[in-house]
């Protein structure tokens, strides 16, 4: 495609050229690794949060270098979970404020990019299904014990909005997964508000 040859395959560690989207094999060893595509209780994780990855995720988050949430994103949308008959993909949503004060939504970037390819999924990409409500500091910033703690009660589904989950099948879609804390509070929302069946997909799992 022409934008293969406007962007080509890099290295998000170096930049170096590849055949296609990877590392290099310089920075793939100073990047740990997954066993394999990993789920946990039903969060499933494509790549650790390390290295190059974790780099080029914090570019994108922290930095705003919109540029990394392509070759970001396609790599997620590689997830087999994407194949399952999802009624909905939800990106877990920042609080107003956050979003007003780095200006994107990182994981609504990643799912555009993940799904640029695939008309089935694009249709069934739906942010506002799920709203946080309450704002607090960062996860990465607090312990693993209180983690749960501050995002329990911080999201929920606009009344409005509720026939479009009830009954179906929803995929949560985050950037990065530790605890799973926020997958948690998020699901909970989700069944709360009577959708039938939640898992969730992550780029990163911290190691």
């Amino acid at each position: 495609m022409w934008l293969d040859l406007l962007f080509p395959p890099t290295c998000l560690g170096c930049g170096a050229l590849r055949p296609q989207e990877s590392l290099c094999p310089a920075c793939a060893a100073a990047t740990g690794t997954l066993p394999s595509p990993e789920a946990l209780p039903e969060v499933w994780a494509e790549l650790p949060y390390d290295g190059a990855w974790a780099g080029a995720l914090h570019q994108l988050k922290y930095r705003g270098q919109l540029a990394f949430a392509g070759p970001l994103g396609r790599r997620l949308g590689c997830s087999p979970v994407f194949a399952e008959p999802w009624d909905a993909l939800v990106p877990v949503p920042l609080h107003w404020r956050r979003r007003w004060r780095r200006g994107f939504n990182q994981v609504e970037l990643l799912l555009r990019a993940a799904t640029a390819r695939r008309p089935d999924l694009r249709g069934r990409v739906v942010p506002a299904l799920l709203q946080r409500v309450r704002a607090g500091p960062p996860q990465a910033t607090l312990p693993a014990q209180a983690r749960a703690e501050a995002v329990t009660g911080a999201f929920r589904v606009p009344m409005r909005r509720r026939s479009a989950v009830a009954g179906r099948r929803m995929l949560l879609v985050d950037d990065v997964v530790t605890t799973g804390a926020t997958l948690a509070a998020a699901r909970a929302a989700l069944e709360e508000a009577g959708a039938s069946a939640v898992a969730a997909v992550a780029l990163l799992r911290a190691l």
